[in-house]
């Protein structure tokens, strides 16, 4: 898929977000906002960890690889599930 310009291959956002042990499961989305796709990704986070910590090193890590900026939303236990 192509979001703002940019190639996304699922399985390479997987790969970002299956290095933290901090996340438990995931949940990605495409969404058209304004004709423009964006990348929104909802995250569980495993219990004990500081969520808002997490959340920005998930972005910050995709960000990076993709170079592209997602969206990234924790998600209650039992809310998001891998694609």
């Amino acid at each position: 898929m192509t979001i703002r310009g940019v190639n996304v291959y699922p399985t390479a956002v997987e790969n970002v977000i299956r290095q933290f042990a901090s996340v438990d499961e995931f949940q990605v989305m495409v969404t058209t906002v304004e004709e423009m796709r964006q990348l929104e990704v909802e995250i569980e986070v495993v219990s004990g960890n500081d969520t808002e910590h997490v959340r920005a090193d998930v972005e910050q890590a995709i960000y990076q690889a993709l170079s592209l900026r997602p969206t990234v939303k924790v998600a209650k236990t039992g809310h998001a599930r891998a694609f």
